[in-house]
């Protein structure tokens, strides 16, 4: 596959020493088992992306994959090799999942979504801790 990778894309942006701590609103993001989307939206500049890493990240509890997007992204091979390369090594050790689908994604002539996340949900299923996946910036992907 000739898509590159750019790894920091796979990191949480380092949070600054002078960040304000927002309690009130990480309530909005303790892990339960009956949780499974978190939507986080407001004008830019808000501190969407600094709540969400300053609640999420810095949480060791819940095992946390971040994938900064932009719209070069709107290229389905580029965005599932980014989504699934963050979720392989967020998941790294006893629990792996993800290996199966990047397999079938860089094998792929063209891209069905679904042969790409069958394996991957029915994979996800053996987790035995939950998996937080922030994906930042997605108002950017306009491919549907």
């Amino acid at each position: 596959m000739e898509t590159k990778l750019l790894q920091s894309k796979l990191l949480a942006p380092p949070l600054r020493a002078d960040v304000v701590a927002r309690a009130r609103l990480c309530t909005h993001f303790e892990i339960t088992d009956t949780l499974k989307l978190i939507l986080v939206s407001a004008p830019a500049g808000f501190g969407k992306t600094t709540v969400v890493n300053d609640c999420l990240v810095k949480n060791k509890d819940v095992a946390t994959t971040w994938v900064s997007l932009d719209s070069d992204d709107n290229d389905e091979k580029r965005f599932f090799l980014q989504f699934l390369t963050a979720i392989i090594k967020s998941t790294a050790g006893k629990n792996q999942i993800g290996e199966h689908s990047l397999a079938l994604l860089e094998a792929a002539q063209s891209l069905e979504a679904d042969e790409v996340l069958a394996p991957l949900l029915n994979e996800a299923t053996t987790l035995t801790n939950p998996l937080c996946i922030i994906l930042d910036d997605y108002h950017l992907i306009k491919n549907e």
